[in-house]
C-alpha cells in the first residue's frame, strides 16, 4: 500500500522529456532513440566507442597506462545524454539511478557474469560537496545496480581524505601538463584509503581520468578477482 502511495506521489518520469510514464516503463518510446548505447567496436581497455573496427585500443589507451583491467560504459556521452546526466548529478534527479541501473544490467549482464564481478564499489565524493548536493550519484547508481544484479555493494571500503601535498611526489604522472597546471592543482591533492592502504591521487579536471587508476594502482592484490571500472557514459 505504501509503495503505491509513493508511486502516486512520485511517479516515474522519462529521463529525457520528463513526462510521467506508464507502469513498468523506464523511458518513452519516442525518447529511447535519443540515447545511444555503445556497441562494438569499442576500446578493449577503456570501453570508448571506436570508429575503426580494425583497432583494438583507442588512441588514449595506446599512450597511457591504466591500472584497471577493463572498463565498460553503457551510453555515449552525446546529445540528450549530456542533459540527462547533468540532471542526475546536479538536479536532484537521483531516481534516474534506477533507469541507468536497469539499462546497465540489460547491456552488461553477460559480461558481469563472465568477469565474476564480486562487488560494486562507488567512489566517494568530497564530504562538503556531498552534503551540499545531498547525495553521491555514484553511490545512488551503485545501489540501484546492486539491487538489479544481486552483486554486493560495498560503500565503506574506500574513504576519501585530504592530505598535505608533496609536489615532486607526482613528477612521474603519465600525462602532458605544464608547470602552471601543476601549480593550479597542488592544493587539490588527496588520497584514498582502500581498507588499510593509502592510494594517492590528484583531483583536477585536467587529469580526472586517473581517479580509477589512483584507487586501483595500490590495490591490484585485493581479493576481488578482477577489478572492472564501469561508467554510465563514455
Amino acid at each position: 500500500m505504501l509503495g503505491r502511495v509513493i508511486e502516486w506521489m512520485y511517479p516515474t518520469v522519462c529521463p529525457v522529456c520528463q513526462k510521467v510514464l506508464g507502469k513498468g516503463k523506464i523511458i518513452c518510446d519516442t525518447c529511447k532513440d535519443e540515447l545511444h548505447i555503445i556497441n562494438e567496436p569499442r576500446c578493449a581497455k577503456c570501453g570508448k566507442p571506436l570508429t575503426d573496427s580494425g583497432k583494438t585500443y583507442c588512441n588514449d589507451c595506446k599512450k597511457m597506462k591504466h591500472y584497471y583491467d577493463r572498463a565498460r560504459s553503457v551510453f555515449e556521452y552525446t546529445g540528450e545524454m549530456k542533459l540527462v546526466l547533468y540532471r542526475f548529478k546536479y538536479g536532484n534527479s537521483r531516481d534516474y539511478g534506477k533507469f541507468f541501473a536497469k539499462v546497465a544490467k540489460d547491456v552488461l549482464e553477460n559480461k558481469l557474469k563472465e568477469w565474476n564481478v564480486q562487488a560494486i564499489i562507488p567512489v566517494p565524493m568530497y564530504k562538503d560537496k556531498e552534503i551540499k548536493r545531498g547525495y553521491n550519484q555514484a553511490e545512488v547508481f551503485g545501489r540501484a545496480l546492486s539491487k538489479e544484479t544481486g552483486i554486493a555493494l560495498d560503500d565503506k571500503c574506500i574513504i576519501r581524505k585530504k592530505f598535505e601535498y608533496i609536489r615532486d611526489k607526482y613528477k612521474d604522472i603519465n600525462i602532458d601538463i605544464n608547470d602552471n597546471v601543476i601549480d593550479e592543482i597542488v592544493n587539490k591533492c588527496e588520497f584514498y584509503e582502500f581498507g588499510a592502504r593509502r592510494i594517492d591521487k590528484i583531483i583536477s579536471k585536467e587529469i580526472e581520468n586517473v581517479i580509477i587508476d589512483g584507487v586501483i594502482r595500490g590495490d591490484k592484490d585485493i581479493s576481488i578477482d578482477s577489478i572492472v571500472k564501469k561508467n554510465i557514459t563514455s
